[in-house]
């Protein structure tokens, strides 16, 4: 039992998770998995209140329900069973059953974030459609996608914000660069953070990232709208898609973040199937709950407001009257990605 409940395991930290910090531990047990949240792996702006970590959270439990049915087992979820252990997320139960095939399995390891252009192309409606009802699967959850070229613009324009306060705010910028693994040799010995080649950027740009991280410089190039210039490239990147899609849940809880984790985990792994890249787009989703969360203090007035008229911009967009946006992300055909983020050895320890 105990080899079967470690190949689910290491199938499931395949999840994708914000600065690829895989906030995770797990303790095990006969037929038991309990899934700890690790706080201190991602305390940043983007992860006020551990929303972000409970979306990834939702990716590596579904990526366990797929492993466990094709190796014979049920697996029975109870979220935060424990109010005396905030940090326990899950406790999954596994049950002998019959076997089940599941075409997810495969893409649990080959789906990647993908920084690259896509194609504009439009994508078949069928395609789309079998997106969102995959997606779907998961109570609560709602998928939609924008395909209008102007408002996929728009939503570009609106993302690219994150660019503009990113560089612009200390935190943030210090943040950023202090998970940048510049090497492939520092990236095989962290399997954390962002790898430079993930990023997607040309090779004199990589060069002037070094120069970037130095804050003073930054702050002075940013007198003269540099800030500005990156969101402006990035959005014409971000632009370079078949669609712009968000996943909607009912509310902001974690019980409904983990949820949507879970949803855009299954799309994320039918386009993979169906060889469609994904990049998730949700900085300022994230810094807008910062904002509205107590973290207001860490912002200037002049980011506060670039954030809300961007998060509005989205919501009018994407405009659910009973649902809550939880995560955006651009959708298309796109070449290989240049390099993946490697991951940490699962941390597992047997329950006493």
């Amino acid at each position: 039992m105990e080899n079967i409940i470690e190949k689910i395991i290491n199938l499931a930290i395949q999840a994708p998770s914000g600065e690829n910090c895989q906030p995770w531990r797990f303790e095990i047990g006969n037929n038991e998995i309990d899934i700890y949240n690790v706080p201190e792996r991602d305390q940043s702006l983007y992860n006020t209140n551990q929303a972000g970590s409970y979306v990834a959270h939702g990716a590596l439990v579904e990526n366990m329900i797929i492993s466990a049915k094709t190796l014979s087992y049920s697996a029975s979820i109870t979220l935060f069973p424990k109010s005396s252990e905030p940090d326990l997320v899950a406790s999954i139960t596994l049950r002998q059953s019959a076997p089940q095939e599941d075409s997810l399995l495969d893409s649990i390891a080959k789906r990647t974030t993908n920084r690259k252009p896509y194609m504009k192309t439009q994508l078949p409606t069928e395609q789309l459609e079998r997106l969102a009802a995959t997606s779907s699967q998961v109570d609560g959850a709602k998928a939609e996608f924008v395909t209008d070229p102007d408002k996929i613009k728009a939503l570009a324009e609106a993302c690219s914000v994150n660019e503009i306060v990113m560089f612009s705010n200390n935190t943030l910028h210090n943040f950023f660069f202090n998970h940048i693994n510049w090497t492939q040799e520092e990236e095989t010995k962290k399997r954390f953070g962002f790898y430079v080649k993930t990023l997607e950027l040309p090779p004199p740009a990589q060069l002037g990232m070094k120069m970037f991280k130095n804050w003073p410089l930054m702050n002075l190039l940013n007198k003269f709208g540099f800030a500005k210039l990156i969101a402006k490239g990035n959005a014409k990147i971000y632009a370079a898609c078949s669609a712009m899609g968000a996943i909607a849940v009912p509310d902001n809880d974690k019980n409904n973040l983990i949820a949507a984790g879970r949803s855009f985990q299954r799309l994320w792994l039918q386009a993979t199937q169906m060889g469609l890249s994904i990049q998730p787009l949700t900085g300022v989703l994230f810094l807008m709950k910062a904002i509205t969360n107590g973290r207001a203090s860490k912002f200037s007035d002049k980011q506060i407001e670039l954030i809300k008229q961007a998060y509005k911009q989205i919501c009018e967009i994407f405009y659910f009257p009973d649902k809550k946006i939880a995560l955006l992300f651009r959708i298309g055909r796109g070449d290989n990605p240049s390099a993946h983020s490697l991951k940490l050895p699962a941390k597992i320890t047997k329950k006493i």
